[in-house]
Protein backbone atom coordinates (compact mmCIF):
# COMPACT_ATOMS: atom_id res chain seq x y z
CA UNK A 1 0.00 0.00 0.00
CA UNK A 2 2.71 2.44 0.58
CA UNK A 3 3.55 2.36 -3.30
CA UNK A 4 0.03 2.92 -4.19
CA UNK A 5 0.13 5.80 -1.76
CA UNK A 6 2.90 7.39 -3.17
CA UNK A 7 1.55 7.15 -7.31
CA UNK A 8 -1.44 8.78 -5.87
CA UNK A 9 0.39 11.84 -3.99
CA UNK A 10 0.05 14.20 -6.41
CA UNK A 11 3.95 15.83 -7.32
CA UNK A 12 5.07 18.96 -5.22
CA UNK A 13 4.93 22.10 -7.11
CA UNK A 14 8.05 23.24 -8.76
CA UNK A 15 8.38 26.87 -7.70
CA UNK A 16 10.97 29.76 -8.35
CA UNK A 17 14.21 28.66 -7.33
CA UNK A 18 16.71 30.35 -5.03
CA UNK A 19 18.49 31.46 -8.29
CA UNK A 20 15.45 33.21 -9.53
CA UNK A 21 15.00 35.25 -6.45
CA UNK A 22 18.13 36.09 -6.12
CA UNK A 23 17.89 38.09 -9.79
CA UNK A 24 14.94 39.62 -9.33
CA UNK A 25 16.70 41.69 -5.72
CA UNK A 26 19.42 42.02 -8.05
CA UNK A 27 17.43 43.74 -10.48
CA UNK A 28 15.17 45.34 -7.97
CA UNK A 29 18.64 46.60 -6.45
CA UNK A 30 20.09 48.07 -10.31
CA UNK A 31 16.30 49.71 -10.82
CA UNK A 32 16.59 51.93 -7.47
CA UNK A 33 20.30 52.61 -7.62
CA UNK A 34 19.80 54.20 -11.35
CA UNK A 35 16.58 56.08 -9.94
CA UNK A 36 18.95 57.57 -7.32
CA UNK A 37 21.50 58.11 -9.77
CA UNK A 38 19.24 59.57 -12.86
CA UNK A 39 16.63 61.51 -10.82
CA UNK A 40 17.50 62.26 -7.08
CA UNK A 41 20.89 62.54 -7.67
CA UNK A 42 20.52 65.69 -10.43
CA UNK A 43 18.13 67.22 -8.21
CA UNK A 44 20.22 67.43 -4.63
CA UNK A 45 23.39 68.58 -5.86
CA UNK A 46 24.55 71.60 -5.46
CA UNK A 47 24.70 74.08 -9.09
CA UNK A 48 27.31 76.11 -10.06
CA UNK A 49 25.88 79.84 -10.51
CA UNK A 50 24.33 80.89 -14.16
CA UNK A 51 27.62 81.79 -16.54
CA UNK A 52 25.30 85.28 -17.01
CA UNK A 53 24.67 85.76 -13.61
CA UNK A 54 28.72 86.41 -12.89
CA UNK A 55 30.20 89.96 -14.27
CA UNK A 56 31.98 90.02 -17.73
CA UNK A 57 35.34 87.87 -17.61
CA UNK A 58 34.47 86.38 -14.30
CA UNK A 59 34.58 82.29 -14.61
CA UNK A 60 32.91 79.96 -11.72
CA UNK A 61 35.82 79.88 -9.86
CA UNK A 62 36.87 83.34 -9.52
CA UNK A 63 33.29 84.23 -8.22
CA UNK A 64 35.05 84.91 -5.05
CA UNK A 65 37.33 87.61 -6.40
CA UNK A 66 34.77 89.42 -8.03
CA UNK A 67 33.22 92.00 -4.55
CA UNK A 68 35.17 95.30 -5.15
CA UNK A 69 32.99 97.29 -2.91
CA UNK A 70 31.94 97.86 0.72
CA UNK A 71 28.64 95.54 1.92
CA UNK A 72 25.69 96.47 4.09
CA UNK A 73 24.87 93.31 5.58
CA UNK A 74 21.02 93.18 7.33
CA UNK A 75 20.51 89.78 9.50
CA UNK A 76 17.25 88.40 10.48
CA UNK A 77 14.77 89.71 8.14
CA UNK A 78 11.73 87.19 9.04
CA UNK A 79 8.72 87.20 6.76
CA UNK A 80 5.62 85.49 6.33
CA UNK A 81 5.09 84.58 2.63
CA UNK A 82 2.18 85.23 1.05
CA UNK A 83 -0.69 82.46 0.99
CA UNK A 84 1.06 80.54 4.07
CA UNK A 85 -1.73 81.99 6.26
CA UNK A 86 0.85 82.61 9.19
CA UNK A 87 1.98 78.63 9.07
CA UNK A 88 5.41 79.04 7.68
CA UNK A 89 7.75 82.01 7.68
CA UNK A 90 10.96 82.79 6.02
CA UNK A 91 14.30 84.21 8.02
CA UNK A 92 16.91 85.56 5.86
CA UNK A 93 20.21 87.52 5.40
CA UNK A 94 20.70 89.68 2.85
CA UNK A 95 24.28 91.39 1.80
CA UNK A 96 23.75 94.06 -0.66
CA UNK A 97 27.12 95.35 -2.14
CA UNK A 98 27.14 99.21 -2.96
CA UNK A 99 29.61 101.39 -5.02
CA UNK A 100 31.42 103.46 -1.84
CA UNK A 101 31.45 103.76 1.67
CA UNK A 102 29.37 107.13 1.37
CA UNK A 103 26.51 105.18 -0.01
CA UNK A 104 27.06 102.36 2.20
CA UNK A 105 26.51 104.87 5.39
CA UNK A 106 23.56 106.64 3.71
CA UNK A 107 21.66 102.93 3.49
CA UNK A 108 23.01 102.42 6.79
CA UNK A 109 21.60 105.47 8.49
CA UNK A 110 18.03 104.67 6.48
CA UNK A 111 18.44 100.93 7.46
CA UNK A 112 14.54 100.84 8.38
CA UNK A 113 13.26 101.74 5.16
CA UNK A 114 15.79 99.40 3.46
CA UNK A 115 14.51 96.38 5.81
CA UNK A 116 11.17 96.84 4.72
CA UNK A 117 11.53 97.42 0.87
CA UNK A 118 12.81 93.70 1.20
CA UNK A 119 10.53 92.88 3.73
CA UNK A 120 7.99 93.81 1.15
CA UNK A 121 9.85 92.13 -1.91
CA UNK A 122 10.20 88.76 0.14
CA UNK A 123 6.49 88.17 0.92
Amino acid sequence: MTDETAAAAPPPKAGPGKGALAGIGAVALLAGLATGALVLGPRLAPHPPARDSLPAGAEHGDAAEVVTGPMLRMENIIVNPAGSQGTRFLMATVALQVPDEATRARLQSREVEVRDTLVATLE
